[in-house]
């Protein structure tokens, strides 16, 4: 939260609403009640340089719930 602009919302719908999503890689970890405890998303994205093109995935954003933090949701959902 300390590095956050709190803008990251806005982000998600932008992105969930382009060319570049892909609704089967954003996801999301439950806690054993079904509660969210924490989101990924990754986009399709185009690498260019040096006269070549190449598809790739974007991470972002990646976010767990405060209560849900230091548990390895996050790095669990990026695996």
């Amino acid at each position: 939260m300390e590095h956050s602009d709190h803008q990251e919302q806005f982000l998600v719908e932008k992105l969930r609403l382009s060319d570049a999503f892909i609704p089967e890689l954003s996801l999301v970890a439950e806690d054993d009640n079904g509660e969210i405890a924490g989101h990924v998303l990754f986009t399709k994205i185009t690498i260019e340089g040096d006269g070549e093109s190449f598809q790739s995935l974007a991470l972002a954003p990646v976010s767990v719930k405060p209560v849900f933090q230091n548990q390895g949701i996050g790095g669990e959902l990026i695996l």
